[in-house]
């Protein structure tokens, strides 16, 4: 393995041997509650009442807190 890879040829050789291999893409997180979901949108910048208010959030199409897409 390389320290820090300074090139394209080991960038490639580090990553090639991973190419074709089958990958578990499904990680293992918790659900989102409504705290994970404040907490995030608050880290990112986002003030979408969808995501942190839920009196608005009730009257929307989800009808509750919803997780942003991110």
């Amino acid at each position: 393995m390389v320290d820090k890879i300074t090139s394209l040829e080991q960038l490639e050789a580090y990553y090639r041997p991973g190419l074709g291999v089958e990958q578990d893409l499904a990680p293992n997180y918790p659900n989102a509650d409504r705290t994970n979901i404040l907490v995030f949108c608050d880290a990112i910048g986002d003030n979408n009442p969808l995501f942190i208010n839920e009196g608005y959030a009730k009257k929307g199409p989800h009808r509750g807190i919803t997780a942003p897409p991110t």
